[in-house]
């Protein structure tokens, strides 16, 4: 199976961890957004979707990944 040695087991655990960061930081996303339609009573009100995660973005904790994976996400 490993007949190549380990030396492409870092590049496998940072693309793995790259994408398990980007899933996290969307199904974060996906439920916050849900959230606040719910909340609204299945409306986005007068700010529409747009405004609406813009607004979740920007409210994200400097200190967090979620906010250095969504700084490279939206790059």
């Amino acid at each position: 199976m490993f007949t190549e040695g380990f030396s492409g087991i870092p590049a496998y655990l940072g693309a793995a961890t790259t994408q398990g960061g980007v899933a996290g930081y969307g199904t974060y996303l996906i439920g916050r957004i849900t959230r606040l339609h719910l909340a609204k009573g299945g409306t986005w009100g007068s700010l529409g979707l747009d405004t609406v995660i813009e607004e979740i973005n920007n409210h994200l904790e400097p200190n967090t990944i979620l906010y250095r994976i969504q700084r490279k996400v939206s790059k």
